[in-house]
C-alpha cells in the first residue's frame, strides 16, 4: 500500500473509500515483521515525494536514517539518482563539500549500472552528469548531459523521468538566463507529467508558468 501514496500525492486526488496506512505505521509494520522489503519500498515512497516535491533537504536528511544497501537491485539506480541530482543542488546552492562528495558518489556508482545496462540506467546517468557539471561551472557540459537523459529517457519509454530530465534542464536554462529555452523544456515538462497522470505537478508547474521572470528564478532557488 506504500507505493499507493506518492500516487495520489502527485495526482493530488485522494478516494475517501481506500483506507491507505501513512508511513509510519507501515515503519512499525516493517520493523516489528522484520520486513526489510517493506522498510526499503516506504523509505522508497517518502523519497519519491520529496524529490518531486524538490524538497531535496528532506530527501538527505531520509537518506541518513537508511544507508544504501550495497547489492545488484535496480531500485538502487532511482535511489542514486534521487540522492545525486538532490546533494549536488545542495552543493551548488551552499558550497558544502559534504554535499559534494555524496553526489559525486552516486555519480561514480551510476557509471557502473550504466555498464550493466545502458538501456535502463543511462538517462540516470547522464542526469546526475548534468548536475555535476553544472555544479562545475562547465554550462556546455551540462546542457548536453540534460539532452542526453531526456533523449535516453525518451528512446527507452521511461516518461516520469523524461518529465523531470526537461524540468531540471529548464531550472538550469532559467537560472542561466536562457529565458526562452527555458520556458519550451518547462512546457515538455509539463506535457509528460500530464501525459504520466501527476496532475498535481502539473499544477505547481503552470503556476511558475504564469509567474514573471524575477520571482520565478527566486521560486526555483528555494530548494533548502
Amino acid at each position: 500500500m506504500s507505493t499507493f501514496r506518492p500516487c495520489i500525492h502527485l495526482r493530488g486526488r485522494e478516494n475517501d473509500a481506500i483506507v491507505i496506512k501513512s508511513y509510519e505505521e507501515l515503519d512499525q509494520i516493517g520493523k516489528s515483521s522484520n520486513s526489510n522489503f517493506l522498510l526499503e519500498r516506504n523509505f522508497m515512497s517518502k523519497q519519491i515525494e520529496f524529490f518531486f516535491d524538490r524538497d531535496y533537504t528532506k530527501v538527505m536528511n531520509l537518506s541518513e536514517k537508511l544507508p544504501p544497501i550495497n547489492r545488484k537491485d535496480p531500485l538502487m539506480v532511482t535511489r542514486l539518482m534521487y540522492e545525486g541530482v538532490a546533494s549536488l543542488t545542495l552543493a551548488r546552492q551552499t558550497n558544502q563539500v559534504k554535499w559534494r562528495n555524496k553526489g559525486e558518489d552516486c555519480l561514480e556508482k551510476l557509471s557502473k549500472w550504466l555498464g550493466i545496462s545502458e538501456w535502463n540506467f543511462a538517462h540516470n546517468f547522464y542526469l546526475v552528469q548534468a548536475e555535476w557539471s553544472y555544479l562545475n561551472g562547465n554550462l556546455n557540459a551540462a546542457e548536453a548531459a540534460y539532452n542526453a537523459s531526456i533523449l535516453s529517457a525518451h528512446n527507452h519509454h521511461f516518461l516520469h523521468e523524461e518529465a523531470l530530465a526537461y524540468e531540471l534542464y529548464s531550472i538550469f536554462c532559467f537560472q542561466n538566463q536562457m529565458i526562452d529555452i527555458g520556458v519550451e523544456q518547462l512546457r515538455m515538462a509539463l506535457e509528460k507529467y500530464k501525459q504520466w497522470g501527476a496532475i498535481k505537478k502539473v499544477g505547481k508547474l503552470q503556476l511558475l508558468m504564469e509567474m514573471d521572470y524575477p520571482p520565478l528564478l527566486h521560486k526555483l532557488m528555494v530548494t533548502v
